[in-house]
């Protein structure tokens, strides 16, 4: 997870104006992601659905649904071992 931040920061300055705020938001809010839709997303963020999808493509994922899971993912396993 750290690793997939680190390159959304480095790369956050290549991106077009509409994803690099996609980028800051994530960053900031990354414990986020698993609960909210894509639609809920860019609603948060002030940008359409589709600046979500191609953020999420620059970054080498086939959608949101599998950008989305590791988040997912790296959460289930944060709060397995707090428990």
């Amino acid at each position: 997870m750290q690793e997939l931040l680190e390159r959304i920061m480095k790369e956050q300055a290549s991106f077009p104006a509409a994803q690099r705020l996609v980028a800051a938001y994530i960053v900031d809010n990354y414990y986020q992601v698993p609960f909210l839709s894509i639609t809920s997303l860019s609603r948060n963020i002030g940008v359409s659905d589709s600046t979500i999808i191609k953020f999420c493509a620059q970054l080498g994922f086939e959608g949101f649904g599998e950008f989305k899971k590791v988040f997912s993912d790296y959460v289930h396993s944060e709060l397995v071992m707090y428990n």
